[in-house]
């Protein structure tokens, strides 16, 4: 009797145990890809982009406040591409010219996105990031640092992703301003 287990895929070493082709169900690809963006940010190479940001690119400053790391917590807020949405592209360039893979082929491509400039970032202090994700802050087109409309010519985007991505673009410096980022909310009214 053959103990050989069969292992889905058609990967270059004869279908390997650790890559797709495909999802088969929502929760497979939702769980996929929030295990892709926890390999990523967890990885030696995310913290080495960071750095790279930082020593190389001189990346030390809050595009809004102008506060820079040595005075607060700076971090690097994708935009206006999140990284779910960078995930689920570079994903489906791998089903769309039917090559396998695993998380690991995707979280590389992702870094070296990164590392390319190929993403858009913007460098923001913790609190105004925050403000962002809970939907109290707008971020100008004109603030992103990177490539991003090359990312979405050689992946496009899914519809959902695309219909935000054009409302992030129409905001600039004029029509983004509802809070005087000096703390002083009435200042601003």
């Amino acid at each position: 009797m053959d103990n050989k287990v069969v292992c889905p895929g058609t990967g270059p070493l004869g279908g390997l145990p650790f890559q797709r082709d495909t999802f088969y169900t929502d929760k497979e690809e939702k769980r996929f890809v929030k295990s892709v963006k926890s390999l990523i940010r967890h990885s030696t190479e995310y913290k080495e982009w960071k750095r790279f940001l930082i020593e190389d690119r001189g990346l030390v400053e809050c595009l809004f406040t102008k506060e820079i790391m040595d005075e607060c917590t700076i971090e690097f807020h994708h935009h206006p591409i999140s990284m779910e949405n960078i995930v689920n592209a570079v994903i489906d360039q791998y089903i769309y010219k039917e090559k396998p893979f695993s998380s690991f082929d995707i979280a590389t491509e992702i870094m070296i996105l990164h590392f390319g400039m190929k993403i858009g970032i913007v460098p923001m202090v913790k609190t105004l990031h925050e403000k962002f994700h809970n939907g109290f802050l707008k971020i100008p087109i004109n603030y992103v640092i990177g490539e991003y409309k090359w990312f979405m010519e050689k992946y496009p985007l899914r519809e959902e992703a695309l219909d935000v991505v054009n409302k992030y673009t129409i905001v600039n410096e004029t029509n983004h301003i509802d809070w005087d980022y000096t703390g002083d909310k009435d200042a601003a009214e």
